[in-house]
Order: C-alpha cells, then structure tokens, then sequence
C-alpha cells in the first residue's frame, strides 16, 4: 500500500503544480496583477 499511496501522492502533487502554474499564468496576463507588480 505504501507504493500506491507513494504514487498517488505523485499523482496530487503535480496536478497541484500544473493548476497553480496555471493560475499564476493567467493572473500574469492580468493587468491589474501588472500594476500592482509593478507599484
């Protein structure tokens, strides 16, 4: 069991890296998230 939690835990990990690279990508894209950037 340890192998397929090891696996699932992969699993988890990157589809919560792919959805906040994916946030963060399309928060860049926003002009108010510029501005306060750039301020």
């Amino acid at each position: 069991m340890g192998i397929k939690q090891n696996i699932i835990a992969v699993m988890v990990k990157k589809l919560v890296i792919n959805t906040l690279v994916h946030m963060v990508a399309l928060r860049g894209n926003d002009d108010h998230v510029s501005n306060y950037r750039g301020s």
